[in-house]
């Protein structure tokens, strides 16, 4: 009895839930809607790029940093390979 009055009270909020979202999403009212915040979200993020500070820096990045010496300590295998042996 309690399974068939769940069951008869889940159907009811899936058809109520499905005709709003089906007159809701295809009405005007949600087409304007959408629009607009899509509008006020370009113009915030218009707003926001132009208040950004850009970052200053003194570091010349066109120059070559040789890490050959790094790179060479990585390939060299561990005493504890050696040990191993």
């Amino acid at each position: 009895m309690n399974l068939n009055v769940l069951k008869v009270i889940f159907f009811l909020i899936f058809t109520v839930f499905i005709y709003f979202n089906i007159f809701f999403y295809i009405s005007e009212k949600f087409k304007n809607n959408v629009e607009l915040s899509r509008k006020n979200y370009e113009k915030f993020i218009k707003n926001f790029s132009t208040s950004l500070n850009l970052v200053s820096s003194k570091l010349d990045y066109k120059k070559f940093v040789d890490n050959s010496e790094y790179f060479k300590k990585i390939e060299k295998q561990p005493k504890f390979w050696d040990l191993l042996k």
